[in-house]
């Protein structure tokens, strides 16, 4: 069986697509040794290419490249196309093709951003290629379920196929050296991620500030991430509580330093709006890092009992929730113990294999259905 896989979004600076696509194709890789892989993108990353791996680069500009795709998927007689990041990828393949659904917060979200007219195509998009693809996977119960009741799409179409901690491949930063570099301070409260509404940002701050000023002076809130859009209310939080001596602003931290931040904060806070699934969870409890999420969309579904989930609209339980685990050092050593068992229930060899089946199975169906028209 020859599989073609989208890899475009593998890159040396990666978002979350990008994350997922490198890991799954190098789990495929490490547990398949019968079939063959045609990887197309622009550039080539760092795989363990051979006989059976092959890179297939893409050209064109402005869309132009679809049509090449479409071009070289015919040349080289692929039987199934795996979709990791475009729904116009399913839209022009021209054989059977599996179309993984990450986050549809554009769709249903209100805090996510895009204009009524990107919201109208992306939909339109999106339920044409839903439709057209053989089989979906998904990454949470949730997006299993969003994706049924807001586009139609029967369950049995849609196979979850959850993430996992990635994989360290960049040389990992000492703890000392981080902890001086960024002169962290012995204890305080850690954000990781894009600094935008959907990230609830505005009610950490809020929940923050309703701390008892005496631990708010010696537990600092950390915020790792890029600015993103419309982020004016935070900087008009930190002003009306004033925070400005007790919250710092990171900014972007290389893959090779973030994991001391993980190591050496206290608490890890992650009240989003919306997550698809919300690695970043799973990243901190990895570490051992108690950690605090939203009772809503995926994230208690990939949280379990391994953190507190809390309601993202009341920052007052926000605050409470904090103001347990700065507190309680017994609740935090639990949650260290159940947050790292909960990780080990999710698996790139697993999520692979899962999606290797799913691939199998629609081949073996595409040939029967050929059999029937003969």
């Amino acid at each position: 069986m020859i599989i073609g896989i989208d890899i475009r979004e593998i890159r040396p600076t990666m978002a979350g697509k990008g994350r997922l696509t490198d890991e799954l194709v190098r789990a495929l890789l490490t547990i398949d040794s019968n079939n063959t892989y045609y990887l197309f993108g622009f550039n080539k990353p760092a795989l363990a290419y051979s006989s059976r791996v092959r890179f297939i680069q893409l050209q064109g500009k402005y869309g132009l490249w679809l049509l090449d795709l479409r071009k070289k998927i015919k040349k080289y007689k692929v039987d199934v196309f795996l979709s990791p990041t475009s729904y116009l990828v399913v839209l022009f393949s021209p054989v059977p093709t599996v179309m993984i659904v990450s986050d549809l917060a554009v769709f249903i979200e209100k805090h996510a951003h895009p204009t009524l007219k990107v919201k109208v195509i992306e939909k339109t998009t999106f339920k044409l290629a839903a439709r057209k693809a053989r089989s979906i996977t998904a990454i949470s119960e949730y997006t299993k379920y969003t994706i049924t009741k807001y586009f139609g799409i029967s369950p049995s179409k849609i196979t979850v196929t959850p993430l996992a901690v990635m994989t360290k491949k960049t040389l990992v930063t000492g703890q000392k050296i981080v902890a001086k570099r960024y002169k962290l301070p012995a204890r305080f409260i850690l954000f990781v991620g894009t600094l935008e509404p959907r990230k609830n940002i505005e009610n950490v701050i809020e929940a923050y500030a309703h701390l008892p000023s005496a631990l708010r002076s010696v537990v600092p809130l950390v915020l790792v991430g890029q600015r993103g859009w419309n982020t004016q209310g935070i900087d008009e939080k930190i002003k009306k509580y004033h925070l400005e001596n007790t919250i710092r602003e990171i900014g972007f931290v290389s893959d090779g330093d973030l994991p001391a931040f993980y190591e050496c904060a206290t608490v890890f806070c992650y009240p989003s709006w919306f997550e698809g699934f919300g690695l970043p969870v799973l990243e901190a409890m990895s570490y051992g890092l108690p950690t605090i999420t939203s009772n809503v969309t995926s994230l208690p579904e990939v949280a379990g009992d391994g953190a507190l989930c809390v309601d993202p609209a009341k920052p007052r339980a926000i605050g409470d929730a904090l103001n347990r685990l700065l507190t309680d050092a017994k609740l935090r050593d639990t949650l260290r113990t159940k947050g790292k068992a909960r990780v080990k229930q999710f698996s790139w060899e697993v999520t692979a294999r899962q999606t290797l089946s799913v691939l199998e199975l629609v081949v073996l169906k595409a040939s029967k259905d050929i059999q029937t028209e003969m």
